[in-house]
Formats: C-alpha cells, structure tokens, sequence
C-alpha cells in the first residue's frame, strides 16, 4: 500500500490550475505573462523531484558506507584494508 504525498498531490493540483489560467491568458493575447507564469508556476514539481533525488542519493551513500563497514570488520591484514580504502574512493 502506497502513501500519499501531500506535496506532490498539491503541486500538481497548483501546476493543473497554472495550465488552465495560462489558457486563459492566451485566449486575452497575453502570451508573455501567460508564458513566464507557466514557467514559474509548473517549476515548483521539477524542484521538488530535485530534492528528492538528492534526499535518494544521500541515503544511497550512507547504505553504501554501512554495507562498506560490514565488510571490513571480519576482513583482517594489510590486503583487506587496502582494498576496502580503495572500493571507498570508487564510491566516492
């Protein structure tokens, strides 16, 4: 079962109405205003995919560094150390 995102449902919902308004505007031969309107207000969903990716990215790393932590610890010497600084900087 999925969870509904507020944000999300509200910024469509906000870009939808943007859309139509800026119809509107257009049938009054107001393209300039209707045009930058649209940018502006249909840019709110491409920010907030942004910071999701971001959010996704950062939670990507520090699994990545768990699962890198795990490894180590039953890994004893010189080889197994060298090769897990090396597999850190490829992450990196």
């Amino acid at each position: 079962m999925q969870t509904k995102n507020v944000i999300v449902e509200k910024s469509l919902d906000f870009s939808v109405e943007i859309i139509q308004f800026c119809e509107l505007l257009e049938t009054h031969k107001k393209f300039v205003i209707a045009r930058q309107l649209l940018r502006s207000g249909t840019s709110i969903g491409a920010k907030f995919l942004k910071h999701n990716m971001r959010k996704a990215k950062e939670i990507l790393f520090i699994k990545l560094k768990s699962q890198l932590k795990k490894q180590m610890k039953p890994c004893t010497g010189y080889y197994c150390v060298n090769e897990a600084i090396a597999t850190q900087r490829i992450l990196i």
